[in-house]
């Protein structure tokens, strides 16, 4: 039975590392285990993601996952510049583009955050589950910038604000791509 205790413990605390880190009641010896154990996933992760990475150089769908690695490890300087090159990908841009942003965020650089997560909600035209997470993560950042500056962050301005539609001359709302002979038609 207590087998089966410790197996059921040691599968729960692999699946939920952060937990294992505040759980200042569970026995010492227990913790320590769980917290080497996590240890070694993400350093076995990581050593393989690094060595596909070496042996394919210009898969930038490698390049992303190791952001993300990076990211989740806490390593955001080493993680920008994999998510950087990894942007190039038409496949995985704006995945790259949103994670990109988010270590914007959490380094307080929050002008190149909200460039990322604009440039990326731009280039969604429908309204998915990744427009709303990335205009969520957005509006995070503009409540952070908010909150420093001392004013108030109104989600739906700060969405508008990307979506506006650009006034072109005389008044009119341009609604789509301009042609070039759009202001032979004007005129």
């Amino acid at each position: 039975r207590k087998v089966r205790f410790l197996h059921a413990s040691m599968r729960f605390m692999l699946l939920n590392p952060d937990l294992i880190r505040r759980a200042p009641e569970a026995p010492a010896g227990l913790v320590g285990t769980g917290i080497a154990l996590v240890t070694q996933r993400d350093d076995f992760i990581l050593l393989d993601c690094r060595t596909r990475m070496e042996k394919y150089p210009t898969d930038l769908a490698i390049r992303y996952e190791l952001g993300v690695l990076y990211f989740n490890l806490g390593r955001i300087g080493e993680a920008i510049p994999e998510l950087q090159q990894a942007k190039s990908n038409p496949h995985i841009r704006n995945k790259a583009l949103l994670m990109l942003g988010r270590c914007f965020a959490s380094l307080n650089m929050n002008d190149l955050a909200i460039n990322a997560f604009g440039e990326a909600v731009k280039e969604i035209t429908g309204f998915n589950n990744e427009k709303k997470e990335l205009l969520y993560d957005l509006g995070l950042v503009y409540e952070k910038m908010a909150k420093k500056d001392g004013g108030s962050c109104d989600g739906k301005k700060a969405h508008d604000r990307l979506d506006r539609p650009k006034r072109a001359s005389g008044g009119k709302v341009a609604t789509g791509p301009r042609s070039p002979f759009s202001e032979a038609e004007s005129t």
